[in-house]
């Protein structure tokens, strides 16, 4: 009698352990997802991107982008992955309603706000918190929902972003065909260098190719011909020249006596100024350009890139690297 009030107790404890999980699994499986707004690309207009303290605007004017502090072009490419994540925001599952933020850093001091507008006011906000370990999705808040999500896509980093961080990089555009003749000033060196047009050829030649005249190379002032494969690496290094960043609170008037100037001449021209690396703090090295309005850092290796071309240019060769010192035994 005992054995069978021991099996009736277990089946009751049984019964009720098997309805507790069930209704537990059916309390997960009966929440409700927020829906994502649909956004047209071309309806945003403004992004806020706040953290912590800090606050990045983004304002479309007339299609171009601008960022502020500073209001100054932003890199369209970084922008348009921005405006991609935005368009692409699709929530997949509910990751926490118990408000432990700190584990998906969504905390204030860690999360980074993020506010859409468009042309009559806000359209969508949230935070991005940590990416998740799948590496394919984010946590995030949606704005008036204390729970997190979790949302397909790992975009943490391009919200990241800071405006040196998003503002336009180019501070040469460059067409290589469009350059007629150069200018190069470097220390007490000034070399110019323009495009000759090839001599015309044989009445056959015309006949048979009405374009008889064709770009032959680069000449100094004496009409000698540089070496073509020296032209080409400058023109390699400077077409499409990004900077590392640039230099807030520095003026280009702040810069005087280049170490290297070269100007360009033709359909587009364009300068670029190089200087003496005066902060020892600053990885790089300063120049100024015709295309940008601020004073900027060039990479270091890119600066030597740039004066080997020329040295090769110029006809000079590399001085060999001095080898050890062997001394014989006279003994």
């Amino acid at each position: 009698m005992k054995i069978k009030k021991e099996y009736v107790l277990l089946s009751v404890l049984i019964f009720a352990l098997a309805g507790y999980l069930f209704f537990k699994k059916t309390n997960r499986l009966h929440y409700t997802l927020p829906v994502s707004p649909i956004i047209a690309k071309n309806d945003i207009v403004k992004l806020e991107l706040h953290k912590g303290e800090k606050q990045t605007t983004l304002t479309k004017k007339d299609g171009v982008w601008f960022v502020s502090p500073g209001n100054y072009p932003a890199d369209a490419e970084k922008i348009d992955k921005l405006i991609g994540d935005i368009n692409d925001f699709s929530i997949n599952t509910l990751a926490s309603e118990s408000g432990d933020y700190l584990r998906y850093d969504l905390t204030e001091d860690k999360r980074i706000a993020v506010k859409v507008f468009g042309e009559k006011g806000p359209l969508f906000s949230f935070a991005v918190g940590k990416r998740a370990t799948t590496f394919k999705h984010t946590f995030v808040m949606i704005e008036g929902d204390k729970r997190v999500f979790q949302t397909q896509g790992n975009f943490r980093s391009d919200f990241e972003q800071g405006p040196q961080d998003l503002r336009d990089k180019n501070v040469l555009p460059l067409v290589k065909d469009a350059v007629v003749s150069l200018e190069i000033t470097e220390g007490s060196k000034v070399l110019s260098l323009k495009k000759r047009a090839a001599e015309e050829k044989g009445a056959e030649q015309k006949t048979a190719d009405a374009q008889a005249t064709t770009t032959a190379g680069w000449v100094d002032r004496t009409g000698r011909e540089t070496p073509e494969a020296a032209i080409n690496e400058l023109f390699s290094q400077l077409s499409g020249l990004q900077c590392d960043s640039y230099l807030d609170g520095k003026k280009k008037e702040d810069f005087k006596d280049p170490t290297l100037s070269i100007a360009l001449h033709g359909e587009r021209s364009g300068t670029l100024s190089i200087f003496e690396k005066n902060d020892q703090k600053t990885n790089g090295t300063p120049a100024i350009s015709s295309a940008s309005s601020s004073p900027f850092i060039l990479q270091k290796s890119k600066v030597e890139l740039i004066r080997k071309a020329l040295k090769e240019i110029r006809g000079e060769k590399n001085e060999p690297q001095a080898g050890p010192v062997i001394q014989k035994d006279t003994e």
